[in-house]
């Protein structure tokens, strides 16, 4: 089965405390508890940190597009 992380945004004001890599975790945690074996998500090429983030999970690159990467995971 395969999961989708959609969006996740932390407020300018918040960036730097974590919030993002909680949100991640949560979700990937999630995703597993419900039989999800493949996350991928779609992140824009010039967002450096989020692609740093999601490498750090073990996300990788699947598929490169115009503005933005696909990552994927395998849960």
């Amino acid at each position: 089965r395969r999961g989708r992380i959609s969006s996740i945004v932390v407020d300018r004001r918040f960036r730097g405390l974590g919030i993002g890599r909680r949100l991640i975790e949560h979700a990937i945690d999630v995703l597993r508890r419900n039989g999800v074996d493949k996350i991928y998500m779609w992140v824009r090429r010039n967002n450096e940190r989020m692609l740093r983030l999601a490498e750090n999970f073990g996300f990788e690159i699947t598929r490169e597009g115009e503005r933005s990467y696909r990552l994927e995971l395998r849960a």
